[in-house]
């Protein structure tokens, strides 16, 4: 079975991150846009993972109960919110993922073996009134290197 976590701060926590992304956005003279927020994102792979497995790692691993929370779904689903664009940044195929080999090694100190691949990004959610095309630049621009990174946009 395929995962993906999606990590992000919980509410009342400030993202300074977005919020400096955000002064980036308005420098570059894009058009206003509500907000964005920052986080990471996990894909777990695996014949033998469970849902209380993802659960388990969820919570024990990959994300800070006390600032963090983590979103759960199928790696196929593409959650969509209404005036809001995500995006995720991954590594391209070749190129090193240590954070991945770590959420490895961490799985299986904590007893999942059946994990067979991690693959790590970044998350972002870009809310409000936003063109894809002024998404796409503005990542294309400040947020990624394409040489060995790869942008998915929903």
């Amino acid at each position: 079975m395929n995962w993906r976590v999606f990590v992000s701060l919980k509410p009342r926590v400030i993202d300074h991150r977005g919020r400096a992304l955000e002064a980036e956005w308005r420098h570059a003279k894009l058009p206003s846009l509500d907000g964005i927020g920052t986080g990471q994102v996990y894909e777990l792979s695996g014949s033998g993972l469970s849902d209380a497995d993802v659960q388990r790692l969820t919570e024990s691993l990959l994300t800070d109960p006390i600032t963090q929370t983590g979103e759960i779904v199928y790696a196929d689903h593409r959650p969509t919110r209404s005036g809001v664009r995500r995006v995720r940044i991954w590594p391209k195929p070749g190129v090193s993922d240590p954070p991945a080999e770590t959420v490895m090694l961490g799985a299986r100190d904590l007893g999942c073996d059946n994990i067979e691949r991690v693959r790590t990004g970044f998350a972002y959610e870009f809310r409000g009134p936003v063109s894809r095309q002024d998404v796409k630049t503005f990542c294309e621009r400040y947020l990624m290197n394409d040489l060995v990174q790869t942008m998915e946009m929903e």
